[in-house]
C-alpha cells in the first residue's frame, strides 16, 4: 500500500521550517462552480484563484496580512466571504491593519460550487 503524500504543506508545518514567505502560506480554500480553487494565504495579503490545471487565474488583494478562510454565499453564490486574523500582529501592525480580524465580502462574477443541503 502506498502512503499518501501531501500536495500542499500546512501553514503550521511550513512555519516550523523557517520564516514566513512574502507570499504567505496556504490556509483555507473554496471551490467555485467552474472547478477553480480559491486559496487564502496567511501572511500573503491575498486569495489566489487557481484553474483546474493549477495555474494562477487571478489574485484578490486584501488590506490585511492574514486571510484565513473563504466560502461562497449570497443568493446566487457569487459572494466570497473571507475571514481574517489579528493573531500574532504587533501593535504597530494592528495600527496599519485596523481591519485585521474582520470578515470581508467580495462580490465576484463567478459562482461557488453548489453544496448539498445537510439534514
Amino acid at each position: 500500500m502506498t502512503i499518501p503524500q501531501p500536495l500542499v504543506r500546512s501553514a503550521t508545518a511550513a512555519c516550523s521550517r523557517g520564516p514566513l514567505s512574502s507570499d504567505g502560506y496556504p490556509d483555507g480554500l473554496a471551490v467555485d462552480a467552474e472547478g477553480h480553487v480559491l486559496v487564502a494565504f496567511w501572511g500573503g495579503w491575498k486569495i489566489i484563484r487557481y484553474d483546474p490545471d493549477g495555474k494562477q487565474e487571478r489574485e484578490i488583494r486584501f488590506p490585511v496580512a492574514n486571510p484565513t478562510a473563504c466560502a461562497f454565499g449570497g443568493r446566487d453564490r457569487d459572494e466570497l466571504y473571507v475571514t481574517t486574523a489579528r493573531l500574532g500582529l504587533t501593535k504597530e501592525q494592528l495600527a496599519d491593519q485596523p481591519m485585521a480580524g474582520d470578515l470581508f465580502r467580495v462580490r465576484l462574477k463567478i459562482q461557488g460550487q453548489e453544496e448539498p443541503l445537510f439534514g
